[in-house]
């Protein structure tokens, strides 16, 4: 199944649950949600680069540096699987605030959450939650057959969401090693 820009029924859908009660709270809040392909255009592309680099140095493990912003959107935005219906965006007027990204495996169908980043100050709404619940309908919508994530081991908030709030079960992987070299 391919996924096509213009499949506008596919867009995440609300139901009559708590997730959508938050939902519509931070509606009510002046939080808007809308995706990447709504939002296109270098104005908005470096604000979503922008965001994407603030929320990344919070990530417990991260040691790296950002990429500017043609690398970022080569290895982001460009890369396979990547589509921009696919990078679910939360906006307080014209400043995001969040997002989530979702990869498309053509092979499989499935979907990999790639990446979840929130500005520190508007941690603690429940963005975080509400982008991530929008994916996964997104991706039922799209009848992806299952959805698949990574966590940084010391981002206890996150575990949190995916494992206790979301269902995502931890399976065996891999362990990210590094180690500095000295020059001779």
């Amino acid at each position: 199944m391919g996924i096509h820009s213009n499949q506008r029924s596919c867009r995440p859908i609300s139901t009559r649950t708590r997730a959508s009660d938050v939902e519509q709270q931070l509606q009510a809040e002046g939080i808007r949600f809308t995706t990447w392909l709504e939002e296109q255009g270098e104005v908005n592309e470096l604000k979503l680069h922008e965001l994407y680099k603030r929320t990344n140095e919070d990530i417990p493990g991260n040691r790296e540096s950002y990429p500017n912003l043609s690398e970022w959107k080569k290895w982001v935005l460009e890369r396979d699987g990547s589509r921009p219906e696919l990078v679910l965006i939360a906006a307080d007027g014209d400043r995001y605030v969040g997002v989530v990204h979702l990869l498309h495996n053509s092979q499989t169908g499935g979907m990999y959450h790639e990446f979840t980043g929130v500005d520190r100050e508007y941690r603690g709404r429940h963005i975080a939650l509400t982008l991530k619940i929008q994916a996964i309908r997104l991706a039922q919508c799209l009848n992806a057959p299952y959805m698949n994530t990574h966590n940084d081991s010391a981002n206890a908030p996150m575990l949190t969401i995916n494992r206790n709030r979301l269902g995502y079960v931890a399976s065996p992987g891999h362990y990210r090693m590094i180690k500095t070299l000295q020059p001779y």
